[in-house]
């Protein structure tokens, strides 16, 4: 007896397993097959409430989806519910354009831009962003830069940082996105002596490997102002920072110049 009991359930089970449910209907198509009333946005395929009985999803039978709050959808799904939090989250994606197919959307936070698929490539949609716009100077002789010694220039001043994105302690700039940047700056030592057959150069680095070095030399020496002009584009990636340093040989220590000397660093 024991036996028949454990064959039955065994294919009982089996049933279950491959059976098919159908709603309001007696021939289902799928595992779960659901049939409406109806066919127009008047009635519904699905419904789905909380506990205090408030729909909070549902499928018309036009095929449009309800969501809280927007009883009436214009297009297959809407959020349009004049609720601040209502709103679509797209991440990112590592397949082709054409693999996505024409309408996809993707994130890309390395460049921070969504991206609108042809159906070819992927191509970054308008964005009104701020974008980084850094102008500084040296307001006080703080540092020294001694004869034959490469030094990083900090202790800067800011004038402007539209998007937070430079140290004036430090003097590093940090990109805030992956884009075109354009740096320039401006070095004024004070006056002085300088020896005859030396020069004074700066350097925009960038940690990528990027580098920009700019020279100015002196055949004759004297008590004469020195200073050196240096600009240059960047491509950076993401969290990428540019510094800029000073080196000379002009035979003394010098200061820079207080009013005389600047950075400006503009994203393109």
């Amino acid at each position: 007896m024991k036996k028949k009991i454990l064959l039955l359930m065994g294919v009982f089970t089996i049933g279950i397993c491959y059976a098919q449910v159908g709603i309001n209907t007696q021939n289902p198509q799928a595992a779960l097959d659901i049939h409406s009333i109806g066919s127009s946005a008047s009635t519904k395929s699905l419904s789905i409430k909380n506990n205090t009985g408030t729909e909070i999803f549902s499928l018309r039978d036009d095929g449009r989806i309800i969501t809280s709050g927007v009883a009436s959808p214009s297009v297959l799904l809407d959020l349009r519910d004049g609720i601040d939090n209502a709103i679509v989250a797209v991440g990112e994606s590592s397949q082709t354009g054409s693999t996505a197919q024409s309408g996809a959307l993707k994130y890309d936070t390395s460049a921070r831009s969504l991206y609108l698929s042809d159906g070819i490539t992927w191509n970054a949609l308008a964005s009104d962003y701020i974008k980084a716009f850094v102008v500084a100077d040296i307001g006080s002789a703080s540092q020294t830069f001694a004869n034959n010694t490469t030094n990083s220039i900090v202790n800067w001043t800011t004038i402007s940082d539209l998007t937070g994105c430079f140290n004036s302690s430090t003097g590093v700039f940090t990109a805030k996105r992956a884009s075109l940047y354009s740096v320039s700056l401006n070095i004024t030592l004070d006056d002085g002596a300088i020896n005859a057959q030396t020069y004074l150069q700066s350097s925009l680095i960038a940690s990528g490997g990027q580098q920009i070095k700019c020279l100015t030399t002196f055949n004759s020496g004297g008590s004469i102002p020195a200073g050196v002009q240096c600009s240059g584009n960047f491509n950076l990636a993401l969290n990428e920072i540019v510094t800029t340093s000073l080196w000379h040989n002009l035979g003394v220590s010098k200061n820079i110049k207080i009013g005389y000397s600047n950075l400006t660093i503009v994203e393109l």
